[in-house]
């Protein structure tokens, strides 16, 4: 194999494996649709927005920070338990 045989063989490993990955989140996406369709799922809520979670959990660490900033919903009982 020439080296230019070897390099065009290693980008088409890596397009393969990217592929292959974007086939697995596709396959798994369409069973839970099909389980939701069929009732045995119930579904919480909507989409996530990207980042959504990074956000929260942000917050969340912040009000165990500072829980006197964060008012009454919860995380003044976090600070008061462990203040």
């Amino acid at each position: 194999m020439k080296a230019d045989d070897v390099k065009r063989l290693k980008e088409l490993e890596i397009e393969n494996s990217r592929l292959k990955r974007i086939v697995a989140d596709q396959t798994l996406e369409v069973a839970a649709l099909n389980e939701i369709a069929k009732g045995r799922m119930k579904v919480k809520s909507g989409p996530v927005p990207l980042g959504s979670c990074r956000r929260a959990a942000s917050r969340r660490s912040f009000a165990r920070r500072r829980p006197e900033l964060v008012g009454r919903s919860g995380a003044r009982s976090l600070g008061a338990a462990h203040g």
